[in-house]
């Protein structure tokens, strides 16, 4: 298993909330030489605890990819199928400086 991956779920066991986030935001920061693909990314996704950190490090930039740069079909699927649509969508709006109010056009 990599060790983003690695990290990441010995943060999760954290009993404490406020010890849980302050660690993800470390995970966060820091810069994994060994990232993961797509496919074991979506593997690791369904099968762990899903916190904002790994989709905002992880899971939306890689969608991005998937989706604006290789228009994988797969990843827009998995959009829907595991109720990401709004979470992405605000991060997109983010990324770009759109005004929630500017959505529709």
């Amino acid at each position: 298993m990599r060790q983003i991956f690695q990290d990441y779920l010995e943060i999760s066991k954290q009993p404490l909330r406020k010890e849980k986030n302050r660690q993800y935001k470390i995970w966060f920061e820091t810069n994994y030489e060994d990232l993961p693909n797509f496919d074991d990314l979506i593997v690791f996704f369904t099968s762990s605890d899903k916190s904002y950190f790994l989709m905002k490090k992880l899971l939306f930039p890689m969608l991005d990819e998937e989706l604006f740069d290789k228009q994988n079909r797969i990843a827009c699927r998995f959009i829907f199928t595991n109720d990401l649509a709004e979470a992405y969508a605000d991060y997109r709006f983010k990324k770009h400086n759109i005004p929630e109010n500017d959505v529709l056009t």
